[in-house]
């Protein structure tokens, strides 16, 4: 490995936490700072290519075992680390860099759907909203913890954006389209409703896009996710030109193209929000528990507090879902900035700006 030391390293313990960083190493790297992209465990053809047009480094690190690819990318010099990639500490990537930050790799709570100690190794976190700035306070007191909090803003969105200008240009079907997008856990969306779901709203001529959490392809024992239902739709989508089934890893097009999105606790629906500002259906199932003493916080969680303010919560019935999508697509209204506001920082900027200035910040720390 190249001895240099880099101005700041991007790191991702997997390449699905990727596309929340790419446009603030392209802006680092574009501003002059010398940066290098690491992706530890898999390696993904189409995200080297992308770094690679513009002239940045990646460096994937693939041997078997997961902590000897930690340790030798924690021996690259750097002066900052920042991921997006949750439960990153010293003891296992010990890297010297004086600052090890973290930028969410979702809109949903931090003290909700995070295992209690996972912030633990951090020493900055990029808030994407007020919510999380709350939220990391109240985690730091109650761990004593001492991080550094930026309102940054979310990264992806700024991908979102530009790929929504592009797919403006394109010839849209004109048919009311629908996106179906879960949660992770034993209690999601797919897992309860589905195949019934996808028969009736296709049957009214709705076109359905379903786009699964990346944890149900990633490992069914922590999604809890039923790996049947998903042989169903494969399926059911070679049989129903009305359906598709998207990649989660990719961007996909749902999200732009559709009329209507319909989840349960996910953050997608939130991205959807912040990018097309259209209402959502939020279905009523089973929060996603991973920190049990979350009520200690004081704090509710956005993906609960912000649900009525931004579309509809229907109990999980056919019936109910298909008078509530009937609604949504009859008012047609869109929310405010002022409601995104509520869980975004930045809406109308980009994320790496603001991104490049705190990196600046802690950089001038770091000499």
């Amino acid at each position: 490995m190249n001895s240099n030391q880099y101005d700041i390293q991007f790191l991702c313990s997997c390449s699905i936490d990727e596309i929340w960083i790419r446009s603030t190493a392209i802006k680092c790297f574009q501003k002059g700072l010398k940066i290098i992209v690491t992706i530890i465990g898999d390696f993904n053809n189409n995200i080297e290519e992308i770094y690679k047009s513009y002239g940045i480094e990646i460096v994937f690190f693939l041997e078997e075992s997961s902590d000897n690819n930690y340790y030798s990318a924690s021996s690259i010099n750097s002066k900052l680390v920042i991921t997006a990639s949750g439960g990153i500490n010293r003891s296992f990537f010990p890297t010297k860099a004086k600052y090890l930050v973290l930028m969410p790799h979702s809109l949903v709570s931090l003290h909700l759907v995070y295992p209690i100690n996972d912030f633990d190794g951090y020493d900055a976190i990029f808030c994407c909203g007020p919510h999380h700035f709350k939220e990391a306070k109240e985690i730091a007191k109650k761990r004593n913890l001492n991080f550094k909090l930026y309102k940054v803003g979310y990264g992806k969105l700024d991908l979102l954006k530009e790929t929504y200008v592009n797919i403006l240009q394109e010839d849209i079907n004109k048919s009311i389209e629908i996106m179906i997008a879960p949660s992770w856990g034993p209690d999601n969306l797919l897992d309860k409703l589905s195949i019934d779901l996808v028969n009736e709203l296709t049957e009214l001529n709705y076109q359905i896009v379903v786009r699964p959490h990346p944890l149900f392809f990633v490992d069914s024992i922590i999604s809890g996710f039923d790996n049947s239902i998903m042989n169903k739709l494969d399926n059911l989508a070679n049989k129903n030109l009305n359906l598709k089934i998207e990649n989660p890893m990719d961007i996909g097009k749902g999200l732009f193209t559709s009329s209507l999105l319909i989840n349960d606790y996910s953050g997608t629906g939130l991205e959807y929000v912040a990018l097309r500002k259209k209402r959502i259906i939020s279905v009523d199932l089973g929060l996603k528990e991973t920190n049990k003493s979350w009520k200690s916080y004081g704090l509710d969680p956005i993906e609960i507090s912000i649900r009525d303010k931004i579309g509809l919560i229907s109990l999980p019935t056919l019936y109910e879902i298909k008078k509530n999508i009937k609604k949504i697509l009859e008012q047609n209204s869109l929310i405010p900035d002022d409601t995104i506001n509520l869980f975004i920082y930045n809406l109308n900027s980009y994320c790496s700006d603001n991104a490049f200035i705190a990196l600046q910040k802690l950089m001038s720390e770091s000499i």
